[in-house]
């Protein structure tokens, strides 16, 4: 059998599967329509198949139902049913929904603002090792809830783990107070190609459009 008639027919095995109710099987399906692979990219079938995932108890189907309904690029944007989502798949203990949910209640979209709760699911989906909630609790710490050193402490965090925004705040906090450890976070998010850190380590550098 030729590579297309083997594809159809493992597609065909794993909507069979799907139908029966297997989770695993429609999340794969989801992810196939979601992506355009094997298929076309139909966003409707996506998300009839990250519903029955979802229903199945895959946590990441959630997550993919708050994507779809949060983002308006392929339904009118529902924040409070995107958050719905959300909340199952942090749940679960998807990081990144976890930093949906904490989204929310930092900017009242979906649901009542509410930083403490903003802050606790910021906390809870960093320490699931979210690189961009580490950096989202910094940025609190700093302008919030002022705290220099927990804002250090959680910028430190993803800095560390190569987040080049989190090592340009950490430069721009240490700038007069610590020049030269302001200048190797400069270098190391320069490295990564950040236009605003270039600035700060190149004077001849231009940013490009």
């Amino acid at each position: 059998a030729d590579a297309d008639t083997t594809r159809q027919y493992g597609f065909n095995l794993i909507e069979e599967d799907a139908k029966k109710g297997n989770g695993g099987s429609a999340m794969a399906l989801g992810e196939f329509y979601l992506q355009g692979q094997y298929v076309k990219v139909d966003y409707e079938k996506a998300r009839e198949w990250f519903a029955i995932a979802e229903a199945a108890g895959k946590p990441m189907a959630a997550y993919q139902l708050g994507v779809l309904y949060s983002n308006g690029l392929h339904y009118d944007s529902m924040p409070s049913v995107a958050l719905h989502h959300f909340e199952k798949a942090a749940a679960g203990g998807v990081g990144a929904a976890t930093r949906q949910v904490a989204i929310s209640y930092h900017t009242g979209i979906g649901v009542t603002k509410n930083l403490d709760d903003a802050m606790t699911c910021y906390t809870r989906s960093a320490e699931q090792g979210d690189i961009l909630a580490m950096r989202d609790l910094g940025n609190i710490y700093r302008f919030d809830r002022p705290n220099v050193g927990l804002a250090q402490n959680w910028l430190s965090k993803a800095a560390n783990l190569g987040d080049p925004d989190a090592h340009y705040i950490l430069g721009d906090m240490l700038r007069y107070s610590s020049p030269q450890e302001a200048r190797q976070h400069f270098l190391a998010a320069a490295k990564k190609k950040h236009h605003l850190s270039r600035v700060e380590v190149d004077p001849d550098y231009v940013p490009h459009e």
